[in-house]
């Protein structure tokens, strides 16, 4: 199953509950933003392999392991109103990917504390919101915007594979596999 801020997720049958098995198939430290599944033996190994689409590496957003793509969800002005705060890291430090007009047109009090252009755009994540408000928030990642295939070891464990940069282009919300030009191999 396909999600946005988490992983490709894996379901087993078990007598009439399903098992989640993300974690025994290596998935679950795969986070995105994926949009599509599809199946086939993409490795002609006899297994069933999965191609997953994701948002692609023409963007704004940059993400990896070390640096994901955040996303919080909280009560960031102590009114019992939630929104949401993108954030990504440049260097070390993480700050809004929302500036300070439309930071400011969804909680008016961030105008108040910054009152120029300039001191919002220097301003981390950390300075803008307090710790508890941080803390107290749901937070999503994601480390990987790249659309690829999950090859099955034979075993139900995965291993991701990013499809070449020509089809990072864009977000992908869907994908086929079949076969088209006769070779009698797989395409995408």
């Amino acid at each position: 199953m396909t999600h946005e801020w988490g992983p490709v997720k894996v379901f087993i049958n078990n007598q009439g509950q399903l098992e989640d098995r993300t974690k025994r198939a290596r998935l679950d430290d795969l986070l995105g933003w994926w949009n599509g599944i599809a199946s086939g033996d993409l490795d002609r190994d006899g297994d069933i392999d999965y191609v997953v689409t994701n948002f692609g590496l023409n963007t704004k957003y940059h993400a990896s392991v070390e640096k994901p793509t955040l996303l919080y969800y909280g009560d960031f002005e102590g009114n019992g109103r939630r929104r949401l705060v993108e954030a990504e890291f440049e260097s070390d430090t993480l700050f809004p990917v929302r500036g300070k007009s439309c930071s400011t047109h969804d909680m008016p009090v961030l105008g108040e504390r910054f009152e120029t252009y300039h001191d919002f755009a220097l301003a981390s994540v950390a300075e803008i919101y307090t710790p508890q408000c941080l803390e107290s928030a749901h937070r999503f990642a994601a480390n990987t915007l790249a659309s690829g295939v999950l090859l099955n070891d034979g075993t139900g464990r995965f291993e991701f594979h990013p499809l070449p940069r020509i089809a990072q282009i864009a977000p992908a919300f869907g994908v086929s596999v079949t076969e088209v030009d006769s070779d009698g191999l797989p395409d995408i």
